[in-house]
């Protein structure tokens, strides 16, 4: 398409200057009315050419939102119940208790198996391991993306299916490798999702300096 396009408009350049300078040794037209035309041309090609942007980049953008559209009109894989909201914030107790664990799209691999693991409130924990081992699923099912095929994921002992989505949510934060930053200031960014039905405090906004 570039190469179309740049090939047609310096056939168009080299036209107008042929015929136009055919006019200017017939004493048809002046040079200065010659220039003046390709000043115009030129500008008047430009004008199209970003207009055919234009065009190019709403026709990319009209596809793109059918995606989200479906992506949003998508139905969940599992139905939350969970409608429990505690008066008092998480502490942080974290338990895997016996869990296993297939996705969806490969049932026939198992990534979990009667897996067990306990974090205290405070304690830093690092999982190591091969490339498939499982470390992203257990950060998956902590976020309750997944669920278990067996077994119980618990926060403050308490499984997580029972806690209200986005109250959980609003609680359970994740920092990934390579964090994407909306087109926002940092401080929004910050406390994106940190919200409540009724605002935020002002208090526990941070300000962009820190």
């Amino acid at each position: 398409y570039m190469i179309n396009n740049t090939f047609l408009t310096a056939a168009v350049i080299a036209g107008v200057l042929f015929y136009g300078g055919t006019l200017v040794l017939n004493d048809a037209m002046s040079a200065g009315s010659l220039v003046s035309f390709m000043l115009y041309q030129q500008s008047l090609s430009a004008s199209f050419q970003s207009l055919g942007d234009v065009f190019s980049a709403l026709s990319a953008a009209v596809g793109a939102a059918d995606k989200v559209i479906e992506l949003i009109n998508k139905p969940p894989a599992f139905i939350e119940s969970g409608t429990e909201k505690p008066d008092r914030d998480l502490v942080g107790s974290i338990e895997f208790r016996n869990v296993s664990f297939s996705y969806p799209a490969r049932p026939g691999i198992t990534i979990l198996e009667n897996f067990s693991l306990s974090i205290r409130p405070g304690e830093v924990v690092a999982l190591v391991g091969p490339s498939g081992g499982g470390k992203s699923s257990i950060v998956k099912l902590l976020e309750r993306q997944y669920l278990p095929s067996n077994g119980a994921v618990l926060i403050d002992g308490r499984d997580i299916g029972s806690y209200d989505k986005k109250w959980l949510r609003q609680r359970v934060a994740l920092v990934g490798q390579e964090p994407v930053l909306f087109a926002r200031s940092i401080k929004r960014n910050i406390i994106y999702g940190m919200e409540t039905d009724d605002g935020l405090p002002e208090e526990q906004v941070p300000d962009d300096e820190e």
